[in-house]
Formats: C-alpha cells, sequence, structure tokens
C-alpha cells in the first residue's frame, strides 16, 4: 500500500536512534527523530502504529497527561498507522 507525504502518528516516548546501521534507508522523519527505516530486508518504525486512540486516552489518564495534546497527533480514524502494522503481517 501507499502512503501520503504526511500522516499523523502516536510517538509517546523520547527515544531517538541517532546513528543507523552502515545501507540504511531513512524512510520518514519528522521534527523529531527519524520514524522509520530500511535496513536489508528489515522495515522499522519508531512510532506506535498499535496505539488506538482509546488507548492513548487510557494511558494519558493513568499518567496525568494532557489528553488533548496527545489526542492532537492520534488520528481518530487510525487507518494509515494500520496499515502499517498490516504490512509487516504481509
Amino acid at each position: 500500500d501507499s502512503f501520503k507525504n504526511k500522516f499523523a502518528v502516536y510517538q509517546s516516548h523520547e527515544d531517538i536512534v541517532k546513528k543507523f546501521p552502515d545501507d540504511s534507508i531513512i524512510l520518514a522523519e519528522n521534527k523529531h527523530s527519524v520514524q522509520s527505516y530500511q535496513f536489508r530486508k528489515f522495515y522499522c518504525v519508531q512510532f506506535h502504529p498499535e496505539i488506538f486512540p482509546e488507548t492513548a486516552v487510557k494511558m494519558a489518564a493513568r499518567d496525568n497527561k494532557n489528553i488533548k495534546k496527545i489526542l492532537g497527533s492520534t488520528p481518530m480514524t487510525h487507518s494509515k498507522t494500520l496499515d502499517v502494522l498490516f504490512n509487516f503481517v504481509k
């Protein structure tokens, strides 16, 4: 499946990969960090395609975080990030 140039994803931490293996190909990045790359036959993502908006709300409440801020970066349809998961399964 193809993806638009931009789509929203859920990212809940500040972990950043700063050094990539030789021959890696950067596939997606944002102002925070690289969000996806390919190394040989492996595709890697930094964001959380498995987190649904309902889960994000529960996690924010549990951690006393700003729910509006968290949902601002999590699409309610969540379709593109689910496509990422389904592509891994293929």
